[in-house]
């Protein structure tokens, strides 16, 4: 019965996003489409990315997410940046199959960043103190707090998990893009569509509707999004 299903269903290619930073529900919005992909006739998937980046840990969950989907369809991904696929989007971007960008695309930022906002002073003026409890007294030495003073032990440990982080990063792209030559491209800088194809990061331009009708011909775009803000509300109101 499949068989014949698919002798009479035209091929398709479901299109999903990856749009804005990569939040803690961002991998969820990702399965969220995926979930909605009904049709079994699948030649491709095709994702495009518009993202500066976000958490490390969801950025891996959504490629996880759409690794299990190529392997259950048995199908190729193809990722598109669009404006900007930065840190974590690129992390995404460069699973691909095949990888395309714009040359005005900003694509890269194989790297990883944290920030520390210190309060202490302002809390000071307007007569507030914080005072901390905890099991250990040496959490103190090592945790950098908004409301204490920056404390360089503490910067150090986190800059060695950061390192590590970021050691993964870098392994997850070596294994997905094999012909990176050039080890600089991994210390975070952001490059041009053209840069990153001379560098490997990509693999050639264009843009999805060009791309995937000259790949498989023939083949309908199926065009999937997130559920818009009324779904989500009708959703949380049924609950």
């Amino acid at each position: 019965m499949q068989t014949l299903l698919k002798l009479f269903t035209k091929p398709r290619i479901p299109i999903i996003s990856l749009s804005g930073v990569i939040q803690q529900k961002s991998g969820a919005k990702i399965q969220d489409q995926l979930d909605k992909i009904k049709s079994k006739n699948l030649c491709a998937l095709a994702v495009l990315i518009n993202s500066p980046g976000g958490l490390p840990v969801q950025s891996d969950i959504i490629c996880q997410k759409l690794n299990l989907f190529k392997q259950k369809h048995n199908i190729p991904i193809y990722t598109f940046a669009e404006d900007v696929a930065a840190s974590g989007g690129y992390f995404v971007l460069c699973i691909g199959d095949k990888v395309f960008a714009d040359q005005s695309s900003l694509v890269g930022s194989v790297g990883v960043i944290s920030q520390w906002h210190g309060i202490k002073k302002a809390l000071e003026k307007l007569g507030i103190e914080a005072q901390f409890l905890s099991s250990n007294d040496q959490i103190h030495e090592v945790v950098n707090s908004a409301f204490s003073d920056f404390n360089p032990e503490g910067a150090t440990l986190w800059v060695d998990k950061l390192e590590y982080t970021h050691q993964m990063f870098i392994d997850h792209v070596k294994s997905y893009r094999k012909n990176i030559a050039d080890q600089n491209v991994f210390k975070a800088e952001v490059y041009n569509g053209e840069q990153a194809k001379q560098l490997g990061l990509i693999d050639d331009f264009g843009n999805y509707e060009e791309v995937l009708n000259k790949l498989h011909p023939g083949c309908k775009f199926e065009y999937v999004s997130f559920p818009s803000k009324m779904e989500e509300l009708k959703q949380l109101n049924k609950a």
